[in-house]
């Protein structure tokens, strides 16, 4: 008996997965925890009805199972999880199956807030310096649709709910912008969500973390810190700069300055500068690659000084 994939979700990720298969003829189905009525205006394109399932599903539907493609987001609760782990089914993300595929350098990024701006930033800076970039993931573009594409970097954007499910940790780089209280209804306590935040550093050539996670860190080594020190230092890739200032509106360097709008986006700023510390990009050229980076509401614009 031939064994199929299951992709557990219907939406951009599932799809993604569906698309995926289809262009490997990796034979898979699909199955949904909501009703086929949710689905009324769902386009779902070349995929085959017959191959979803919705909210329920037959007796020995995980016989020929051989493994399980989860969405970020599905309700832990649902008994299909229990009947995957009585067939004691692997359990991967898209996330997992990209990396299976891709070869290429990748930096991962989450935190409870300022990941996706991080990201955006990220991607718009190293396209800056010249090299060809994308960012991906929980930003809204899933990885698989890139896949046969070469980047120099890709940046991918990691919510919890992948982490908690994701095997495959290997990256170039590794950031947490912070950690915070949220999503504790799924996670259940502060100390269950950091380790899952924390396990992105678990297979990274480099890691990063804001300042602010200092606390929550432990024995984990060789992380590197960057953000602004309890005497205002500013720490770029663990080691202060002397020559990098800021006040309430602008961050300082040399004869340049940056305007930015609220400690989170410095904060944002300093670890990007961290990234591209790692692979030799100075201050000063960091900066100017963030000269014209625009996010609403306001622009950030790099200013000559007299």
């Amino acid at each position: 008996m031939s064994k199929n994939k299951l992709i557990l979700g219907i939406g951009v990720t599932g799809m993604s997965c569906v698309d995926f298969f289809k262009s490997k003829n990796i034979p898979f189905r699909v199955f949904d925890t909501r009703g086929k009525d949710y689905f009324t205006d769902y386009n779902f394109g070349e995929i085959s009805l017959n191959s979803i399932y919705f909210k329920e599903y037959p007796i020995n539907f995980l016989d020929d199972i051989d493994e399980v493609i989860i969405s970020p987001g599905l309700d832990k609760n649902h008994r299909i999880f229990e009947d995957i782990k009585k067939h004691n089914i692997n359990v991967i993300t898209d996330i997992d199956l990209f990396k299976r595929y891709y070869d290429g350098k990748l930096i991962s990024v989450t935190g409870t807030n300022g990941k996706t701006t991080m990201v955006t930033m990220l991607e718009h800076a190293f396209n800056k310096i010249g090299y060809n970039c994308i960012a991906c993931g929980n930003n809204g573009i899933p990885p698989l649709s890139i896949i046969n594409n070469f980047y120099d970097y890709v940046i991918l954007e990691l919510s919890s709910y992948q982490l908690e499910y994701m095997s495959d940790l290997k990256s170039f780089v590794s950031v947490i912008t912070n950690i915070d209280y949220d999503h504790l209804e799924r996670h259940k306590n502060i100390e269950n969500y950091s380790k899952i935040k924390l396990s992105i550093y678990k297979d990274s050539s480099f890691s990063l973390a804001s300042n602010s996670i200092d606390h929550l860190i432990g024995d984990i080594k060789n992380i590197k810190t960057y953000g602004i020190t309890n005497t205002e230092e500013v720490i770029v890739n663990g080691s202060i700069i002397k020559d990098l200032h800021y006040d309430s509106l602008k961050i300082y360097f040399k004869n340049k300055n940056l305007e930015y709008k609220g400690k989170h986006n410095l904060e944002n700023i300093l670890g990007v500068i961290s990234v591209l510390n790692i692979i030799k990009i100075d201050v000063e050229n960091a900066l100017n690659a963030l000269n014209d980076f625009n996010y609403l509401p306001h622009r950030i614009e790099l200013i000559e000084s007299s």
